[in-house]
């Protein structure tokens, strides 16, 4: 790989690099901005041992590692991805230098008035406010690079061994956060408030799915694209019911794409309309999209077993895009650390992310979220 347009990532910081030079320096802030207001950095040395130098990466092998990472952290096929991607509902920062995200919250007293005489007080109005939050976990996998070369088969091939480990990690990081993304993380509570993942959400709103559950519900082939259609029609309207507005996603295992593909109806000219069509038409451009539903995501990850090895067919989700009901924390993009030096034999690395959901309650303790349960036939 060309490395020439590849910046090494300077912002990660406590990377122990070697120049060539037999020594090895570390990239650190200097407190001073740019132009642009960004913190420039500079490099500082922190030693002159030739085997620190032997055992630290070189700075064109951190832009390897840079690179590899950064495909993996925008792998467009990931969970996670497609939750980043929903710009309006993305909230960035600093993950560092917080261990939870607090909210304000309506807790009741919600009502305005009117008045001819600003200083009137009325504290039956008086707005009351509470807070909520979710804690911020960090997916992480380690890899590790020693001072003894290993003469692999990948090594043999021109592939570089550093570049091949952060990769893998890399992967398994992004796996991982996905999976988290949609079964949650195990109820992780931390200063009184719990991260949730669209399994394990709580939420009183369900619609039973059409069909039988030992035919398996929606994917039972006698259950007709109209019934589907109208369980997810009956969703909308339960959330459309409970005041929460669109527009809304609707979130399925990857499994149901065939079904989605399925004929919904025949138009008046001998068109067919997929179920996945019906789902997201717009009968012209000046009527919106009828359900309000803007996003019909697929996930390969809901076809895999959850805890306690119970199959997932059949389900689906749908949840409000607006961003009062619904936010994407993402507090570390996908990076790779130098988190310890051992002994000048070794170098241990980590790549780490930090991306959460975070659905809000109403005042009510309601969330934006419908869930389809079992058919109530068995």
């Amino acid at each position: 790989m060309n490395t020439d347009s590849v910046m090494m990532d300077r912002e990660l910081g406590f990377r122990y690099f070697s120049k060539g030079d037999g020594k090895v320096y570390e990239t650190v802030p200097t407190g001073v901005l740019d132009k642009d207001g960004k913190m420039t950095y500079k490099d500082v040395l922190r030693s002159e041992s030739g085997i620190d130098a032997s055992a630290a990466l070189t700075s064109t092998e951190y832009k390897l590692v840079d690179s590899v990472v950064n495909d993996e952290r925008k792998n467009p096929n990931r969970v996670t991805q497609w939750l980043l991607s929903l710009g309006a509902n993305v909230v960035r920062f600093d993950g560092m230098k917080y261990k939870t995200y607090w909210y304000k919250t309506v807790t009741g007293k919600t009502a305005s008035r009117s008045t001819m005489d600003l200083e009137d007080d009325s504290p039956s109005t008086t707005i009351e406010i509470g807070e909520d939050g979710v804690p911020l976990p960090l997916e992480f996998a380690d890899w590790q690079t020693n001072i003894r070369r290993d003469p692999s088969a990948s090594t043999a091939a021109g592939m570089n061994l550093a570049a091949e480990k952060a990769r893998i990690s890399a992967e398994a990081v992004g796996k991982g956060l996905d999976l988290r993304q949609i079964n949650g993380w195990g109820g992780l509570t931390y200063k009184g408030v719990t991260v949730r993942g669209i399994r394990d959400l709580p939420t009183s709103l369900t619609v039973a799915q059409a069909g039988t559950v030992g035919g398996g519900g929606w994917l039972d082939s006698s259950v007709t694209t109209t019934e589907i259609y109208a369980n997810i029609r009956s969703m909308v309207q339960m959330l459309n019911q409970n005041k929460v507005p669109g527009p809304y996603a609707l979130v399925l295992p990857e499994s149901f794409r065939f079904r989605l593909a399925e004929t919904f109806s025949t138009s008046v000219n001998g068109d067919e309309k997929s179920l996945w069509m019906k789902l997201l038409e717009r009968p012209n451009t000046d009527v919106p999209n009828v359900l309000n539903i803007s996003q019909v995501k697929l996930v390969s990850e809901m076809d895999q077993l959850k805890g306690g090895g119970t199959p997932t067919a059949g389900e689906a989700y749908l949840f409000s895009l607006d961003p009062k009901w619904f936010r994407v924390l993402n507090y570390l993009p996908m990076q790779s650390f130098t988190i310890d030096l051992k002994g000048g034999i070794s170098t241990k690395h980590r790549v780490a992310e930090g991306v959460c959901p975070l659905w809000k309650k109403n005042s009510s303790g309601l969330y934006g979220f419908v869930k389809l349960v079992a058919p109530v036939a068995p």
